[in-house]
């Protein structure tokens, strides 16, 4: 039966009792002695790790079900009854500071939150009423020879209730099982509260209060059937504190309960506490809760001007600091100050790939690395999702600030036993006095985004060329998002050309690199250089990769069926693709939907974007692989992960940079000999690229190098051409398979 079912079943047994008299006692012991089943099976089925905890719920249980059972057969007059009742009440004090011992929040929380005021008037008004009920209870036993556990019996219950009346103040979202306990704690205390004050111990049948008792033991059976009672008593289960404005609302109920009964005794209630007082705690207490509020109302100043995940200065609270240092003479004592942006490269991957409370940490810690490292010589911001502010009051130059700063980012950041690497882009503007934050802000964020241009993890100090660039990459990126997201014809096409891959044997063409352009409008075709970059970087990188395969697909399946058969395809891959957990099931369908063999088809993954050591990827491409799928490194040379790449991935393919192709010394030449034997000796086909003279592709030939590419054979052509190009130099009857490892090996 579900939570809520059982609660509707309570609710209805609830409105039997007050509708037929005659069944509020049976109705009563029925419901405790089943919630006394429900709590031992529950804990038997769950078996909680707090044993202790859900033993004194337990005997509670039993105890409150003996007494009532008691009232029934007794009348409530035998020494049994009332001395279950009692030890009900005292195991229940018992079994209080383990459920609310996990829920504790540490020093810097309890300062952050006010705590301490807080539970100082919780704590007065709660020991006020205790006072004034143990008093009477006293009374009672004198005058009436009132038996001390029923004498008691007040103030006990009104201390366990303002306990339970603390966890509803301070604490939210509790945890369903929780929330059940805390219910059947306060029904419980509250009917045993009524009773007492009434003169007896428990209620006889027929009283109307038994109707308040049916079901407050049903809710700790319910409790111990929910599967969240196994983290009652730890962390979780009373990990929300409430915001401090929502805890202060809730405090003014709790700082009347002094004034209330300092009224209750002018108008001759008979209270027994002295005037004097109920009159020093409620000023105790009106003191308190103006403390508080001061206390909130300066975290609510604060929070406006704070980011409150890392404790950085906000937008709001960067402007006020700008402002308030304006005019102030730096180190070179122009009054110049400089304002340093810093974007933590491929944040979306973290969070992407390990979650965003991975990235919270990651944030967390860049945070306080840079609020270490600046100290007293500037502030530090959070401007938004991965992007801090530093500014300085006083700076050396600009290449100083920048080694400074990759140098605080440089160790990795443990996240979740994971050790992440972290990088960042820089942008550096110098702001003269006068200068309007915003548009040195502006500044900022240009020169952040030219130093990832150029390669990130880099530097760059503004230039006001930069601005007429960094407007050209805007419009672009505007463009290229209504292109691939919106189908926008007036912002070009994105077309695919393809440049041979030739056999150096004989010459034929063994198959056909992949690769994007873009026919803008106004611009031209755009250079891939100008373009593909800012479509990876705006997150549309992996949209371009998907374009790319289906259109090479399908025209690898036109050339088919006119007869040019046997050719390869090789499509790129960038780092967004590569970071799909999907990827696998998207080349694989595309495959399927072009009718296209996996082993016509090359995936190339590049040095220049690295990729993270994840598992996920490696799972993917070896699937890939398995299909039939070959793997490319593209580049390979210029980068520094090649030989880590090699033992990670399944590669099938070397295809060297052309950078070491084109030089002709002895180095180059040593460097090609090198490689070319690496690859022979893991069983690697080698692809020469940027091959522009006859005496190149020999070379390279000579060496062992079976395939070739480049402007000697063929620059990059629109698919008619490329047909073309094989009509007039027809492949042969088996061409050479562009091929690495087979399914199943790897490199």
């Amino acid at each position: 039966m579900k939570l809520k079912t059982q609660l509707v079943v309570l609710g209805l047994a609830t409105l039997t009792s007050l509708a037929v008299p005659a069944a509020r006692l049976p109705l009563l012991l029925v419901t405790n002695w089943l919630a006394v089943a429900l709590v031992v099976a529950g804990v038997l089925h769950r078996r909680p790790a707090r044993r202790l905890l859900w033993a004194l719920v337990t005997v509670f249980a039993v105890l409150v079900a003996v007494g009532n059972t008691g009232t029934a057969l007794t009348g409530g007059d035998d020494p049994v009854t009332s001395t279950a009742t009692f030890a009900s009440q005292l195991v229940a004090a018992a079994a209080l500071p383990l459920l609310l011992g996990g829920g504790r929040p540490g020093p810097r929380r309890s300062r952050e939150r006010g705590g301490a005021l807080e539970l100082t008037v919780h704590a007065l008004v709660v020991g006020l009423v205790c006072a004034e009920l143990l008093l009477q209870g006293v009374d009672r036993h004198r005058e009436e020879a009132m038996p001390w556990s029923l004498a008691l019996a007040p103030g006990i219950d009104a201390l366990l209730l303002g306990a339970l009346l603390w966890v509803l103040h301070s604490r939210s979202r509790l945890l369903p099982a929780m929330a059940l306990i805390v219910a059947g704690g306060l029904g419980c205390l509250t009917y045993d509260l009524v009773v007492t004050l009434s003169g007896d111990r428990v209620a006889l049948g027929g009283d109307p209060v038994q109707a308040l008792g049916v079901a407050n033991m049903l809710l700790f059976g319910l409790a111990a059937l929910h599967p969240s009672m196994t983290a009652l008593g730890g962390a979780r289960a009373l990990r929300h504190v409430r915001r401090p404005s929502n805890q202060l609302l809730l405090l003014v109920p709790t700082a009347l309960v002094p004034v209330l009964l300092l009224g209750a005794h002018a108008l001759g209630a008979g209270l027994r506490l002295h005037v004097a007082v109920l009159t020093a705690v409620s000023a105790l207490v009106t003191l308190a809760v103006l403390l508080r509020a001061l206390a909130v109302l300066r975290e609510t100043e604060r929070g406006a001007e704070h980011d409150p995940l890392t404790g950085l200065l906000n937008r709001r609270g960067l402007t006020r600091a700008y402002a308030r240092t304006a005019g102030s003479s730096g180190a070179t004592g122009t009054g110049s100050r400089m304002v340093v942006w810093i974007d933590l490269d491929d944040f979306k991957h973290v969070n992407d790939r390990y979650g965003h409370s991975s990235g919270d940490t990651l944030l967390i810690t860049t945070a306080t690395r840079l609020r270490e490292a600046v100290g007293d010589r500037g502030v530090v911001a959070r401007h938004g999702g991965d992007e801090f502010i530093v500014l300085l009051d006083s700076f050396p130059d600009v290449e100083a600030v920048g080694r400074a700063a990759l140098r605080v980012l440089g160790d990795p950041v443990d996240v979740g036993g994971r050790a992440l690497s972290v990088t960042a882009s820089i942008g550096v503007v110098e702001a003269a006095p006068g200068d309007d934050l915003e548009r040195v802000l502006a500044d900022a964020d240009i020169a952040m985004y030219a130093a990832k241009r150029s390669g990130k993890s880099t530097t760059q100090l503004f230039q006001p060329d930069l601005r007429e660039e960094a407007l050209t990459a805007v419009a672009l990126v505007e463009d290229l998002r209504a292109l691939l997201r919106e189908g926008d014809a007036s912002a070009g096409e994105l077309f695919v050309v393809y440049q041979p891959v030739v056999d150096l044997a004989d010459g034929s063409v063994s198959g056909a690199e992949a690769l994007a352009r873009w026919r803008h409008p106004l611009r031209g075709v755009v250079p891939p250089d100008d373009f593909l970059g800012l479509a990876e970087h705006e997150g549309l990188g992996a949209v371009v990769d998907e374009l790319v395969l289906h259109r090479a697909l399908a025209q690898l399946r036109r050339w088919e069926e006119t007869g040019h058969r046997g050719l390869s395809v090789s499509v790129n891959l960038g780092r967004s693709s590569m970071c799909d957990p999907q990827l696998a099931e998207r080349v694989l369908d595309a495959l399927t939907t072009h009718r296209v063999p996996a082993q016509q088809l090359h995936l190339e993954i590049t040095e220049h974007d690295a990729l993270p050591d994840d598992e996920e990827i490696r799972t993917s491409l070896h699937r890939l692989v398995d299909a039939g799928v070959s793997v490319s490194l593209d580049d390979f040379g210029v980068g520094y992960t090649s030989l880590s790449y090699l033992r990670r991935y399944p590669v099938g393919v070397l295809k060297l940079d052309r950078s070491l192709v084109e030089p002709d010394d002895a180095t180059a030449r040593s460097l090609r000999a090198g490689i070319t034997a690496l690859a022979t000796s893991l069983g690697l086909a080698v692809v020469a690229e940027g091959i522009e003279t006859a005496a190149q592709a020999e070379e390279a030939r000579r060496l062992g190098v079976r395939f070739g590419q480049g402007y000697h054979f063929a620059r990059p052509l629109e698919a008619d051409a490329f047909a073309g190009l094989l009509a007039r130099d027809p492949a042969p009857e088996h061409p050479a398979a562009l091929t690495g490892p087979r399914p199943g090996e790897g490199a």
